[in-house]
């Protein structure tokens, strides 16, 4: 089983990341693109587990102390790979982001589970081997606040062959359990 942890949105914010998304398309010459139910912020990416492990990671997530980030996605970027690159919009800088990601990683530490060791650049993917038509920097976004659902733990996997990430455990900002 692939899982990772990400923050979850609103169906409002998906809608809105998906306007963001379409008019980044509209000037790329190919590209793999995020379906909007697929929009999430990665937290940190663990990579398959084993079922019977799935407990751990629900710990981790029932012992994550949580406090509600405002998300505002300013600008976009690219990650280069290979030829192509990976598209994504980029987040103001986050205090409560960032602590969010340092306690997640204690506690994934205290469990003995490894984790990524590089600074966390807050990111949300909207497009997979990308070719654009033009710079980025000719692109000027206008500041977009994300409201912000839950910390989930999420399943990658296909269901009739497209990819999808489904929640298997949450904890939603209001502290209730999925």
């Amino acid at each position: 089983m692939r899982v990772f942890y990400a923050i979850t949105f609103k169906r409002e914010s998906k809608e809105k990341l998906a306007l963001y998304r379409d008019t980044l398309i509209n000037h790329t010459l190919k590209g793999k693109f995020i379906e909007t139910d697929n929009l999430h912020l990665t937290l940190e990416f663990i990579g398959d587990i084993k079922i019977s492990d799935l407990h751990i990671y629900e710990n981790i997530l029932d012992e994550l102390p949580l406090s509600k980030p405002v998300l505002k996605v300013v600008h976009a970027g690219t990650f280069p790979k290979k030829n192509r690159a990976i598209l994504w919009l980029g987040l103001e800088k986050n205090v409560i982001l960032n602590q969010l990601v340092e306690n997640l990683h204690l506690l994934m530490s205290t469990y003995d589970i490894e984790y990524d060791k590089r600074k966390y650049q807050a990111h949300i993917t909207i497009g997979r081997q990308v070719l654009l038509s033009q710079s980025l920097e000719e692109f000027i976004l206008p500041p977009l606040i994300l409201e912000v659902e839950s910390v989930a733990l999420m399943h990658s996997h296909r269901v009739h062959d497209r990819l999808t990430y489904e929640p298997i455990y949450q904890k939603f900002f209001n502290n209730s359990h999925f």
